[in-house]
């Protein structure tokens, strides 16, 4: 079969080979350092104003990943513990907005609010 076969050979296919596997062992982390708080509070806007409900931003896809990716965290650490969704994204994202730099990557600033907030983990006792 034709298609299968190596477009470049020697030194070329060897430096391709180095590359791709430098791409693919770049940890996740590096991408998700990317996306700022400052951006999720950009995108959260509407919900944070009072203006859209949580589903509703969910839906529409404004930080859709982080509001699941903050309820997931603490029903998967707090599975006895009754937690009100919007209550723990609105009180999260409200943290953020307090933060001196909007610039911190927004991963990292949720998973360091997080953690530090409770025994069982975090936002089951936000105040």
């Amino acid at each position: 079969m034709p298609w299968l076969k190596p477009v470049a050979t020697g030194k070329k296919k060897i430096a391709g080979l180095i590359f791709s596997m430098v791409v693919a062992l770049q940890p996740t982390s590096a991408l998700a350092e990317v996306f700022s708080t400052e951006k999720l509070l950009h995108q959260c806007q509407p919900l944070l104003e009072g203006s859209q409900s949580l589903m509703g931003a969910f839906q529409s896809g404004q930080c859709s990943s982080y509001i699941l990716g903050i309820y997931d965290l603490v029903s998967e650490q707090c599975p006895r513990l009754d937690v009100n969704r919007n209550e723990v994204v609105l009180k999260t994202l409200r943290h953020l907005q307090k933060l001196p730099r909007h610039k911190t990557p927004a991963v990292l600033a949720i998973d360091q609010f997080l953690s530090r907030q409770a025994r069982c983990l975090p936002v089951a006792s936000i105040h």
